[in-house]
């Protein structure tokens, strides 16, 4: 799989990769991935078409993270329950990373299956689930915590 990278954070190229690798879906093609410092909550976006923005017509994520482990302590993204996300609260800057990164793969790998993909979770509607995806991330956040994402 050729994946292109571009770190613009303050943290370490081969720990941003090691998360990469622990929350990516299986069977996902050629991708790139931006992970950049924004102040503020942190966000997320998967481009799975490409995009102007970027450039390529390949699937593209971004990942934005707060600046400061202040702000990423204050990461509430209960507020968009009504859109279909689930309620989660993050603690550092890693877990938000780990949470994105993990929550705009899982919508790489949605775009690539055919109908609606086998393994999403209940409740999910449609090809594309704000739900499956929070679900896949929450998954990943609580290896995380427990220590068995890096384990090795």
């Amino acid at each position: 799989m050729a994946t292109t990278w571009r770190n613009y954070t303050d943290l370490p190229d081969a720990e941003v990769r090691a998360v990469y690798a622990a929350v990516l879906p299986p069977g996902l093609k050629a991708h790139d991935v931006a992970i950049k410092n924004h102040a503020g909550l942190g966000r997320g976006r998967a481009y799975t078409q490409g995009s102007g923005y970027h450039a390529s017509a390949r699937p593209f994520v971004v990942v934005s993270l707060p600046t400061t482990e202040r702000e990423a302590r204050h990461r509430r993204h209960a507020d968009l329950t009504g859109q279909g996300y689930l309620p989660v609260t993050l603690g550092s800057r890693r877990e938000v990373l780990v949470y994105i990164l993990a929550h705009e793969l899982r919508h790489l790998w949605q775009a690539k299956a055919k109908g609606r993909p086998r393994g999403m979770v209940y409740g999910a509607r449609g090809r594309f689930s704000e739900r499956d995806a929070c679900a896949y991330g929450l998954q990943m956040l609580r290896r995380y915590r427990r220590g068995e994402l890096l384990a090795k």
